[in-house]
């Protein structure tokens, strides 16, 4: 019946890899850097709420994915690692992504311990970004995504409304959406996070 359809997505893997090893070292690594970098989670899944709010979440439809969301909220704590509270971590992510990173001349990658940018060999359209693949650095995650500048823009947009400024907390500013996405991925069995491009 129509009340039983699930959407899916389904995963082409170009790697030697097996689907399963590939799940368990990125579900791996997601977690060492939710370890190691305070707020990671937070932030990410009130970053994810603004991409989903834009239906900018689909990647195979130009969007990003949660995991490279991820990765580039970790990205940005490798050259900013003085946020006082989960809400200006939160916004200075905002901020950078809108109006400082440049997607064309730096991609993102994790090198075994952190994520951090690293300059790429020629430019790639205003449209895309490269995050590297953990497992197969010779893959960009991002390799669908086409509407990097739909998502700068949404981040734009939310710093822009009225009385945006961050608090000292996540919560409760977007607790509900946090919940409700949190619900949402364990619902599915998401495994949050990625890779992206560039600095202005």
């Amino acid at each position: 019946s129509r009340e039983n359809l699930q959407k899916v997505d389904v995963v082409i893997n170009p790697s030697g890899c097996t689907l399963v090893e590939n799940g368990v070292a990125s579900a791996s690594i997601s977690l060492l850097l939710g370890q190691g970098i305070p707020y990671l989670k937070e932030v990410t899944l009130a970053v994810k709420t603004l991409i989903v709010d834009a239906h900018l979440n689909i990647p195979y439809q130009g969007g990003i994915s949660s995991y490279a969301l991820m990765m580039m909220c970790a990205a940005f704590y490798s050259i900013y690692r003085s946020s006082r509270s989960s809400g200006e971590y939160y916004h200075k992510i905002l901020d950078f992504y809108a109006n400082h990173f440049n997607n064309m001349l730096y991609g993102i990658w994790y090198n075994g311990y952190i994520c951090e940018f690293f300059p790429l060999l020629s430019p790639v359209y205003y449209e895309n970004i490269v995050i590297l693949d953990p497992i197969n650095t010779n893959s960009n995650i991002c390799a669908s995504t086409c509407r990097f500048q739909e998502i700068r823009a949404c981040f734009a947009n939310k710093l822009a409304l009225p009385n945006e400024k961050y608090q000292q907390s996540l919560w409760p500013q977007d607790a509900l959406s946090l919940f409700l996405l949190l619900l949402f991925s364990l619902e599915r069995n998401i495994s949050c996070y990625g890779r992206c491009i560039g600095i202005r």
